[in-house]
Parts: C-alpha cells; sequence; structure tokens
C-alpha cells in the first residue's frame, strides 16, 4: 500500500479519462508518476471493473510493453479516494 504522504497528485493536470476515473499526473517520494482515480459517485460495476484491472496488472508484472504498477491506495476506494 501506498502512504498518501509519499504521493502528489496534480490535479490541475489530467493526463487522460475513460469509464472509470482520470488519470492525472503526479510524484511519488519525487519521481514522475501516472495516478488512476475512481470517479466521485462511480458506479458499483465501475469499482469491481477498476479492482479487476489492478489485479491483472500485478500479476502481469514487468514487461516492456506495460505500464508498471507500484502500488495501491485502496482504503477510502468506493468514496472515490483511492487510485493507482
Amino acid at each position: 500500500m501506498i502512504s498518501l504522504n509519499h504521493i502528489y497528485a496534480d490535479k490541475t493536470a489530467p493526463l487522460g479519462s475513460g469509464a472509470f476515473g482520470i488519470v492525472f499526473k503526479g510524484l511519488l517520494d519525487g519521481d514522475p508518476v501516472a495516478i488512476k482515480t475512481l470517479q466521485p459517485n462511480a458506479e458499483k460495476s465501475y469499482l469491481k471493473a477498476l479492482l479487476s484491472e489492478l489485479k491483472i496488472m500485478i500479476h502481469l508484472g514487468k514487461h516492456q510493453n506495460i505500464v508498471e504498477v507500484l502500488g495501491a491506495h485502496t482504503k477510502q476506494l468506493r468514496r472515490g479516494d483511492g487510485f493507482f
């Protein structure tokens, strides 16, 4: 799990958006990262799909053609406060 003290999300600089939520530019311990968030008030099916995507990404691990998942903060994901 990633501590919120180690991450900064620049919510003024979205990189893109989709059905689940918005991807923001951010920093993790000073290193640039992309932060995928869940839309506030997202349907339960979107939450399940996002968690399924996270599970698949973790299972795949490192691959030259796939962005590596460094971690996830899911404690308050139902409220739209989670990310990976």
